[in-house]
């Protein structure tokens, strides 16, 4: 349970840093 809790949670913050990152990447290239 807590194993699978974490996994969820890791996977929540790649996301989260894959979206940010491609929010930077968008916003570099407007500027």
């Amino acid at each position: 349970m807590d194993h699978n809790y974490n996994d969820i949670s890791n996977m929540k913050s790649n996301e989260i840093k894959i979206i940010l990152t491609n929010n930077n990447d968008h916003f570099e290239r407007i500027s």
